[in-house]
């Protein structure tokens, strides 16, 4: 790809990633004018961030970023998981909270949430709190 190309590639990238504070996109919005100074900042590191890992290691920026997309996606599902788990597994006698309305918070369908966590899940919760889920039902655990 010619050296142009790259930096306009590059420089596309970056304003997808930052894209200018404006009212509608921060919050609160009296803070935009404030935020673009910061989101220049962001652009300027991911600009160099992106030619170094192509200069190192031919690394396609339009890719690279694909793949780190993907990877905080799958972070954000992992998370989502734990904290189901903890909704269903962890809090109170009983659970206090349904899968109707996890489901909701997560924008996913009921019959979705219900499959979302698995017992890997719930022992990873109970590691990180160095506790024990609640006594479970043996209908809860089906």
């Amino acid at each position: 790809m010619p050296i142009m190309a790259v930096r306009n590639l590059i420089n596309d990238l970056t304003w997808l990633a930052y894209p200018h504070a404006t009212p509608d996109n921060i919050e609160p919005p009296e803070l935009a004018d404030d935020a673009e100074s910061d989101l220049a900042d962001r652009r300027i590191d991911l600009a160099e961030q992106m030619q170094a890992a192509l200069e190192g290691g031919d690394i396609d920026p339009l890719l690279g970023q694909i793949s780190a997309a993907r990877a905080r996606r799958d972070e954000a599902d992992r998370k989502i998981r734990l904290l189901m788990a903890y909704g269903r597994e962890f809090t109170g006698t009983r659970p206090d909270y349904t899968w109707e309305s996890l489901a909701a918070a997560a924008r996913l369908p009921y019959s979705t949430a219900r499959s979302t966590f698995d017992e890997d899940d719930i022992a990873t919760v109970a590691e990180r709190l160095e506790t024990e889920p609640r006594n479970r039902t043996p209908r809860e655990q089906a």
